[in-house]
């Protein structure tokens, strides 16, 4: 697992697509959460499209882990990035 900070993680996936229906997102505007129905609605969405430029965030022990594709264990919420995965590479998240 490549150990890398967030803006570094997001610049190799070409950014991150803001969440355009919450505009006081965590994680610089771009964390969609999934306690609101509209922010799943938009991910969900977004799998039927091209499920590659989704992502989650998940918190283990004391570590954030962002994993590639739709997770339900310990998810925070997810992320779209404008540049699709191409392996299932995870990555933790220097703080």
């Amino acid at each position: 697992m490549e150990e890398i900070e967030f803006k570094a993680w997001a610049n190799k996936f070409g950014g991150l697509k803001p969440n355009t229906i919450d505009s006081n997102a965590f994680w610089y505007g771009a964390l969609y959460n999934s306690n609101n129905l509209k922010e799943k609605l938009k991910i969900v969405s977004q799998i039927s499209r091209d499920h590659t430029t989704v992502w989650t965030i998940i918190k283990e022990s004391d570590d954030y882990i962002i994993k590639p594709g739709y997770v339900l264990e310990n998810r925070i919420g997810n992320f779209i990035t404008r540049k699709a995965w191409l392996n299932k590479q995870e990555y933790k998240i220097k703080l």
